[in-house]
């Protein structure tokens, strides 16, 4: 995770069949933007997390910048209805931006037909601290 989204990677076909044939368990995190071109790719892991960090467009749009919250839900599902076998999960970073949602994202989760909901605290590190033009 924060390394870029994997479904740009050249290397991740290649990566993603030999694992499944070397029935070694791999799964993805992601964005989620690119859900409907890679529809293929993404059943080859048994697990897709896509980072999910606000119940609402105006939240989940701050915090995950360049994003579209109502494409990123509409890929969710879809992954749902084209990979009904592969368990969903919402990778939350869970913040003072983002904690009075954490209710709103389970509630949307179960919506969309996600699977788990993983919450990770963010760390407030000074230099990586959110700032008041950072929130929503």
């Amino acid at each position: 995770a924060g390394l870029g989204e994997p479904l740009l990677s050249k290397n991740l076909l290649p990566f993603s069949e030999a694992a499944k044939n070397l029935n070694c368990y791999a799964s993805i995190i992601t964005n989620g933007s690119l859900v409907r071109k890679n529809i293929s790719l993404l059943k080859n892991f048994p697990k897709v997390s896509i980072s999910f960090d606000g119940a609402c467009a105006k939240t989940f749009e701050a915090l995950r910048h360049r994003s579209n919250f109502t494409i990123i839900t509409q890929n969710i599902k879809y992954l749902r209805q084209q990979a009904p076998e592969i368990t969903i999960a919402f990778s939350v970073v869970a913040s003072r931006a983002n904690i009075d949602e954490i209710a709103g994202i389970l509630e949307l989760a179960e919506k969309l037909g996600v699977n788990e909901v993983n919450l990770t605290p963010m760390e407030h590190i000074a230099f990586l601290s959110l700032k008041k033009s950072d929130l929503p």
